[in-house]
């Protein structure tokens, strides 16, 4: 009579287990590229729309100025500049004659590659860590 087992054997289990490993090697570095991006698209999407209100703020001010805070430019006090806080943005310095606004990368995101991001009133960009401003500011 046949001897009809069912079920895996030890060494089955071990190769879906070699396999799943290398794919979640695979998976993982680039999964967490694209969060950290998708995070550097939102902070310099917060600091576009912060210097369209810098210009609207200027615009409507007598004498023309800057805003000082990002409270000035209609942002609230308790104001979270991202939904998951993964940057913090604020206005570095404001007078009649320019602005510069900076987001700063807060918790893990401090580990990014592009530091914290600079934008000026006349369109300048830059970002202080090891990547490149063009790829940092990529969209």
């Amino acid at each position: 009579m046949k001897n009809l087992s069912s079920g895996f054997t030890l060494v089955e289990l071990m190769i879906v287990l070699a396999i799943l490993s290398v794919i979640a090697s695979v998976a993982y570095p680039s999964y967490t590229h694209y969060v950290q991006r998708a995070n550097r698209v939102e902070a310099v999407s917060l600091l576009m729309e912060a210097a369209s209100r810098q210009e609207r703020y200027y615009a409507t001010q007598s004498p023309n100025t800057y805003a000082a805070s990002m409270q000035d430019l209609g942002f609230s006090q308790r104001y979270q500049p991202t939904a998951n806080s993964k940057y913090k943005v604020q206005v570095k310095s404001a007078d009649a004659f320019g602005y510069l606004l900076i987001a700063k990368p807060q918790g893990a995101q401090t580990q990014d590659g592009c530091g914290t991001f600079k934008l000026w009133q006349n369109g300048q960009k830059a970002a202080t860590g090891a990547l490149s401003v063009a790829e940092c500011w990529r969209n």
